[in-house]
């Protein structure tokens, strides 16, 4: 059935429009955005569904209410209607019923203002006696007073099947007893569980250009009389989905019937609930009936999930299981999507079900094709959001796209990326720092290594990760160099940014330089992935980090995919499972890890970490802890290349042994962690003041050096002597008050002191009265030392000798001080000053004026 509904639309004032649209007649929130021709098919989306709902009544009352479009038409005046305590004035819509009997009309801006209109009478007369006579009642009190908008009538087709018969509802205990609810029509159940890409037409489907030899052989296969499967086949953000949307254009824009013919589907929303025996097979036969019947075209976009949807404990039937035979037949026709890397692992899965369809495969577009859709892409943007890009905007977006996202292709990865930067600088000019910083934004890496214009010195790097990891000049020089590589973009495209082992004792640093990288090119310790080896020991503990095929979103997978800019940390790699370093060779030798769906996940970005104590124990037997670096770093080495496979060991950057800390080493990490224990939030929140004395921070190295266990053992020191007697004193004390932490060595052990500041006495103020004879005395005082100043001689020349520099600095200085004398003197003399002196001035705190003229400040002002 088609429905034609009249339809309200409203446009705001502005540069920017925003147009609403909603049904005439009925009352309801309406579709909003800022192109008209994009919010009327989401509209009639939204109404599809609403048809689709009431659809499924015992009446159709509801539904046949929309059917009703009388002859009308709109009239807009521009009134002002004065009122008691307002204004009304604005833009009145009036929409007139003229076959109607009385003749009608009403205002849809004023809910419920219907009103009759004689033949003959003056329309405009009319609307202003009904408005006059509305507001005067107070109707309209809590309506806005101005009516600004544009307003207009317009028309909306729609196609909707109505059923020839209601369904007839049972009791919840009859529906278990006969296996479930009756089976809805196909039609229906492909309203709820499908997403029709016809309702995209025209502004929403994606664009696709530079494809027209595989659109054309795409659309020949899909229109012939041969049902035969097809599937687009690329890697990802190539235009798989473009190509899709480019069949259905052609379809809408050729002599076929227009009805809604591709139909997107989901393998889960396929089975979503389902909560009979049997309901989700019924469901899905009654979808491929009506899709034989009306020759549509069902899309796929996750061909491996069909596999697992609508298989449980006690059936393996899976969704692919019932469509296969249909296909097979063909009876159905099915467009489907997907990877390289998930193809392969179909034809894993089930040969037979991938070998049905016929492949078109698409490649990543050439540099000048890229900058063609790119520039379309932007054309849209423009239109759609109100920016204005910049050549240089375009140039950089492309060039950031193909330098950090390797796991997907062009053009859509940039297309993708321009929208973005479009959507957030909506209204304005984008440039190219603009760019800049919204990838700066989105991936967190720096804005040094990003920007080419900008230099990086290798001084700067170093002392960053010198101030970080202390005691360890070979981890941060291996450090410098792997951020220097990364900014001369001399990094291996195909790997990851570096694949480092630190090898050496605990609490030397190896995780604290992990995370100095991180926080250098990524901004924050929140861009380190931690993962303690001590967890995949076992056998099969692999599939954890990559997931399996029912539960694809392994750890490590699923966590470099939402964030591909980061530092990896394997810790105690050596106690892994054997399947783990298997599972690493893919990942440190190509970049890239596939999970079991067929899904790349991208490592090329991230820095990978692995710490390893291997040679610990034989560096601290053989050598001793006075051995030379280079004997220890030998054993470290040898250690290694014993435990790991070759094929793993030549897979990484470098090893990086590390020493054990010294005492000086000790010392300075000890101010860092005190620094640290003073900025948590307990202390920060009562402003608290420490004070540590030398002695109290040697004995406090003294406590915590160990060479065996390193900064670990500090830090509980620093917590058993520090922290834990502060936060005892702490809660007896009030919960805002500042305090002063006063810690002290004292015969051989450390106290601490926890003392609250209390508000002082106040200041006891010197009369007014008797700071007249001082004030004469520092007046006669600056007359006489400015007498006694010399002009210098030779003020003409290329410069100021010292001799003359000093002369104006003393003669102001002087002035100034006379301009403070002179100021306490009109403040005395005021019986009612306007504004209180600077009594906080070092002049007024003299205890007498012998004092002030003899002290040192004075006597160098003067």
């Amino acid at each position: 059935m088609k429905f034609q509904i009249p339809i309200l639309v409203s446009q705001t004032p502005g540069a920017e429009p925003i147009y609403e649209a909603r049904p005439l007649f009925h009352k309801g929130p309406g579709v909003r955005g800022p192109l008209l021709e994009r919010v009327l098919p989401k509209l009639a989306a939204y109404l599809r569904k609403q048809f689709s709902e009431m659809a499924t009544a015992n009446r159709l009352e509801a539904l046949a209410s929309y059917a009703y479009y009388p002859n009308l038409y709109d009239k807009t005046f521009t009134l002002e209607l004065p009122q008691k305590k307002r204004t009304i004035k604005g833009r009145f819509l009036v929409v007139v019923l003229p076959e109607t009997e009385p003749r009608l009309a009403f205002i849809p801006d004023l809910p419920g203002l219907w009103f009759q209109v004689d033949r003959g009478e003056d329309l405009r007369h009319r609307t202003i006696e009904v408005l006059d006579n509305y507001y005067s009642r107070g109707a309209g009190r809590g309506l806005s007073a101005e009516f600004n908008e544009h307003r207009w009538v317009t028309d909306l087709e729609l196609n909707f099947r109505v059923p020839e018969k209601p369904p007839v509802s049972r009791h919840a205990s009859d529906r278990m007893l006969l296996g479930g609810p009756p089976v809805k029509p196909g039609w229906a159940e492909l309203e709820k569980v499908g997403r029709s890409l016809d309702d995209l037409h025209p502004h929403d489907l994606a664009s696709c250009l530079c494809r027209d030899a595989e659109a054309s052989r795409l659309y020949r296969a899909l229109s012939g009389s041969k049902r035969s499967p097809q599937i687009v086949v690329g890697p990802r953000k190539v235009g798989k989905t473009s190509l899709i949307h480019e069949m259905v254009r052609r379809y809408r824009l050729g002599k076929g019937p227009h009805e809604r013919r591709f139909w997107l589907l989901s393998p889960q929303r396929l089975i979503s609930g389902m909560s009979f025996v049997g309901q989700w097979e019924s469901r899905l036969l009654a979808i491929l009936k009506h899709a034989k019947e009306k020759d549509l075209i069902l899309v796929f976009d996750d061909l491996l999930g069909l596999f697992s949807a609508g298989m449980s404990r006690d059936s393996n039937l899976s969704v692919a299981n019932v469509l296969q035979p249909y296909i097979q037949r063909g009876e159905v026709r099915v467009l489907a999507e997907a990877t390289e890397d998930g193809l392969a692992i179909l034809r894993e899965r089930s040969r037979g079900f991938a070998d049905l369809f016929t492949i078109t495969r698409l490649n990543e577009t050439s540099e000048r094709e890229t900058l063609e859709i790119a520039l379309e892409e932007i054309r849209e943007a423009e239109r759609f959001h109100a920016c204005s890009f910049h050549i240089e905007a375009l140039r950089t977006a492309i060039d950031l796209q193909r330098r950090y996202v390797r796991d997907a292709s062009f053009p859509g990865k940039s297309a993708a990326f321009l929208r973005k930067v479009a959507a957030r600088k909506r209204s304005e000019e984008v440039g190219r720092q603009d760019v800049l910083d919204y990838f700066h934004r989105t991936s967190g890496m720096s804005m040094e290594l990003l920007d080419d214009r900008k230099k990086l010195m290798r001084g700067e790097v170093h002392k960053a990760m010198a101030q970080r990891v202390m005691g360890q000049p070979q981890a941060v020089e291996v450090a410098t160099e792997a951020v220097m590589m990364a900014k001369a973009r001399l990094c291996d495209p195909s790997r990851p940014v570096a694949s480092l082992l630190f090898v050496g004792p605990t609490g030397v640093g190896k995780t604290e330089c992990a995370k100095a990288l991180a926080s250098y090119l990524f901004g924050s310790d929140e861009r380190l992935m931690r993962f303690d080896m001590n967890e995949y020991v076992s056998p099969g503990s692999a599939t954890r980090l990559v997931g399996t095929f029912h539960q694809p979103d392994g750890l490590l997978t699923s966590l470099v995919r939402r964030r591909p800019f980061c530092v990896i940390l394997l810790d105690e790699i050596e106690k892994a499972h054997h399947e783990v370093f298997n599972l690493l060779l893919q990942v440190l030798g190509d970049g890239r890890l596939t999970d079991a769906r067929g899904r790349t996940v991208d490592f090329t970005q991230a820095i990978i970490i692995l710490t390893s104590n291997l040679g610990v124990r034989e560096a601290s037997k053989t050598i001793g802890f006075r051995s030379k670096a280079g004997e220890e770093d030998l054993t470290y080495r040898r250690a290694v290349e014993q435990f790991f496979p070759p094929e793993f060991f030549n897979r990484l950057d470098r090893v990086v042994p590390f020493s054990r800390l010294s005492r000086e080493d000790t010392a300075l990490l000890a101010k860092r962690l005190i620094y640290k224990v003073l900025g948590r939030e307990g202390l920060v929140r009562r402003q608290c003041i420490l004070n540590v004395y030398e002695d109290a921070m040697e004995r406090i190295v003294d406590m915590g050096f160990h060479p065996q266990l390193g900064a670990r053992a500090l830090k509980r020191s620093i917590e058993q002597a520090v922290s834990a007697p502060v936060s005892a004193r702490l809660t007896e004390m009030k919960p805002h008050a500042p305090t002063v932490i006063s810690i002290q060595s004292i015969h051989d052990r450390l106290d601490v002191s926890v003392r609250e500041l209390r508000a002082s006495a106040r200041r006891v103020e010197v009369p007014w009265q008797t700071i007249g004879p001082f004030l004469s005395g520092v007046e006669q005082q600056l007359e006489t030392r400015e007498a006694a100043l010399e002009t210098p001689d030779g003020l003409v020349g290329e410069g100021l000798s010292e001799e003359q520099l000093a002369f104006y600095a003393t003669q102001d200085r002087i002035r100034r001080a006379n301009a403070i004398c002179r100021k306490l003197r009109a403040y005395q003399s005021s019986k009612e000053p306007a504004r209180k002196p600077e009594s906080r001035h070092e002049l007024l705190y003299t205890p007498s004026s012998d004092g002030l003229l003899t002290s040192p400040n004075l006597s160098q002002a003067m």
